[in-house]
């Protein structure tokens, strides 16, 4: 009986955790990009790599930051791209896809949605790409710039330079950023690999259960 109980009020937790989710977010993170024209090469490289599902839904379920590089930002890495003989297609491909790599990079975990006035200079950013971090630099007149393992970031003072999106929030950027110094040494994403551990709404519903548990 005991244990029937206790199932029962982890599917009811869970149920209203995810009920809440839906009610209170209307939207996703690639959804909100795809209405700004400068994201537009983003969004087709989110698509491209296979992610777009799983980026929409981080926002529901872990509450991140995109830092989100804009058209140029994508031209001069395809200049990158053509100097080593590459195209978008190459680094997409599900058997190379370095691309879901970049892309992760860019997904900040753990702040939520991150104030970026409340950072401090040199403080280090988690990325749903595991064991490559980001680093925040702040320089003169308020600028911002997310240092990454091969190249940086600035974050964009034109309107909007930042976009809020349910429980998460875009920052835009003026490079691609890259965790890696060569683009053979990114590693490869495998579609469907777990990159981070349960977090957000999802832990806490859980953790609920469990003391239910531990009650009866």
């Amino acid at each position: 009986m005991a244990a029937r109980s206790c199932v029962l009020i982890l599917v009811m937790v869970l149920a209203v955790v995810l009920n809440t989710s839906a009610q209170t977010c209307q939207t996703g993170l690639v959804n909100t990009m795809n209405q700004f024209p400068d994201l537009s090469t983003l969004v087709q490289f989110i698509n491209e790599a296979g992610l777009t599902d799983r980026i929409n839904n981080t926002d529901i379920t872990d509450n991140v930051t995109f830092v989100a590089p804009n058209n140029n930002a994508f031209d001069a890495f395809n200049v990158t791209l053509q100097q080593n003989n590459l195209t978008f297609a190459n680094i997409t491909d599900k058997d190379n896809n370095r691309a879901g790599s970049i892309i992760l990079y860019h997904v900040i975990t753990g702040v939520g949605a991150l104030d970026i006035t409340k950072t401090s200079n040199g403080q280090s950013l988690t990325t749903m790409l595991e064991g490559h971090n980001l680093t925040v630099s702040k320089g003169a007149n308020n600028s911002v710039t997310f240092i990454g393992g091969a190249n940086n970031a600035t974050l964009q003072t034109a309107s909007p330079g930042e976009v809020s999106v349910c429980f998460s929030k875009i920052y835009i950027v003026n490079r691609v950023l890259l965790p890696n110094a060569t683009l053979a040494s990114i590693p490869i994403h495998v579609s469907g690999a777990s990159t981070s551990a349960i977090t957000g709404q999802w832990a806490f519903a859980l953790s609920i259960a469990l003391a239910a548990a531990l009650i009866m």
